[in-house]
């Protein structure tokens, strides 16, 4: 499940919110808790990868895993991935 973390910029709570899926995420308006404000930000905390155990570790992560690959702004890690799977598809 899903869970992505929040800062009101309202009252300036954290909150965290969880969503069955990534379509009800991208649809939903999250509330804070504290004061009911819709005035949120996105925190992106950071993400853990698999130590690599083998060539294609990224290419073994499952399609949230590779969602956070992808959130993390790390280009080096994004290239990597897409780098490997890419190679995965074509054997």
């Amino acid at each position: 499940m899903p869970s992505y973390d929040f800062r009101c910029r309202q009252c300036g709570a954290s909150v965290t919110h969880h969503f069955k899926t990534i379509h009800a995420y991208s649809t939903a308006t999250p509330a804070c808790p504290h004061c009911q404000s819709t005035a949120l930000t996105r925190i992106i905390n950071g993400v853990n990868l698999p130590k690599q155990t083998n060539q294609h570790h990224f290419a073994n992560l499952s399609s949230q895993e590779m969602l956070g690959v992808l959130e993390s702004g790390d280009q080096r890690a994004v290239n990597e991935m897409v780098k490997q799977v890419q190679q995965t598809t074509q054997h």
